[in-house]
């Protein structure tokens, strides 16, 4: 195997395996700790990720909207806050892919992934550009570092995401392979640099 080839994979799955499983991994976080304190009698947690960290919630609706917008998709609705006990969200967007095929699977791919790398990038901005900025006043500091921890807990992919995902994963793997394959493009030497 070359290391052309690998580097295009390499890159494929970092994009297309790598978010999704973030996005998982907050979501089970969330889960477990919400059982956590259920199991102690306490509904603080509840009202705490449901209420509180209302901000992160908007950022996940907007950021799916954002990118069905993007990627051409049609936007039915966008439900900033709208609880549903049932299902367990706390808003939607509702969108319908359009255009051929392969535009349909990115926009059902990047669309449904969207709030994982959105979160990662806002909360990367407001670290590096905003906290560092020396004439902040206390209280700004903690609005922001609220606010980022507000869009990490909501940094997470639903079923229904998923669900939707799974419909344009195997056409945009490909395309992120040829892409990655042609132009040599290795994400990780990004990802690195954007960890610093």
């Amino acid at each position: 195997m070359n290391q052309q080839f690998q580097i295009a994979l390499r890159t494929a799955l970092i994009i297309c395996l790598g978010f999704p499983f973030l996005g998982l991994l907050i979501k089970n976080i969330s889960i477990y700790t919400a059982r956590f304190f259920s199991n102690k009698g306490m509904r603080l947690y509840a009202i705490v990720h449901n209420y509180l960290t209302i901000p992160g919630v908007f950022h996940h609706e907007l950021s799916h909207a954002a990118l069905a917008f993007l990627t051409g998709a049609r936007i039915g609705h966008i439900h900033l806050f709208k609880p549903d006990e049932g299902e367990g969200s706390l808003g939607s967007v509702s969108f319908a892919p359009r255009g051929p095929a392969p535009l349909q699977a990115i926009q059902m791919f990047f669309t449904s992934i969207a709030p994982v790398p959105c979160g990662i990038a806002t909360c990367w901005i407001i670290q590096h550009f905003i906290l560092v900025k020396p004439e902040l006043t206390l209280i700004q500091n903690i609005t922001f570092r609220y606010l980022i921890l507000s869009i990490i807990i909501h940094a997470n992919m639903s079923i229904q995401d998923l669900v939707t995902m799974a419909r344009g994963f195997p056409l945009v793997f490909i395309m992120i392979f040829l892409i990655a394959y042609f132009t040599n493009f290795d994400i990780l030497i990004y990802l690195l640099e954007f960890i610093k």
